[in-house]
Formats: structure tokens, sequence, C-alpha cells
């Protein structure tokens, strides 16, 4: 816990929207001083309880990857370093 506050924003399958949760992701890493983002995943979902669902975007394998990608370019665009996840 590094007590760092920071928000968390719904997934959306909108690219524009989620290129820009991506630069939001950056201006934070930014503003606090974080230089890597261990995410966003690019897995599939593994289950509608999950905490974690706002990482995962869909369980169409296609459609996740635009999304990542378009939310990896949003962070990438503030300098920051990220790290997909894929398990």
């Amino acid at each position: 816990m590094t007590g760092v506050q920071t928000c968390a924003l719904p997934i959306s399958w909108n690219k524009e929207l989620v290129n820009r949760y991506g630069q939001t992701v950056g201006n934070e890493g930014n503003a606090t001083g974080v230089s890597g983002w261990y995410a966003p995943g690019a897995n599939l979902h593994r289950s509608s309880f999950s905490g974690r669902n706002p990482e995962y975007y869909s369980e169409d394998s296609y459609l996740s990857g635009v999304m990542c990608s378009n939310m990896v370019e949003g962070a990438l665009s503030r300098g920051l370093y990220v790290y997909v996840k894929q398990i």
C-alpha cells in the first residue's frame, strides 16, 4: 500500500473513452510519481462477480484486444510504462 489515492472508472466499449481512461491513468501516474502500471488485463472475464471487472473488457477476444490496445495507447501517450496482464 502506497498511501496514494487514485480514482477508479467504469469500463466502456467506446474506443475513444477507453483511450481517455488510459490518459487519465497516465496523468495520475505523473501526478503521483508512478512510472509503471501493471494493467490492463488482456484476458477474458473470469466471473461476473469478480472485483477486477474494470480490468477485463469482454468475453470476446477481438473486442478485448481492441479495447486493451486503446487503453495502452492512452496511457503511453502520457509517458506511463504499461505492463499488460495476461494469464
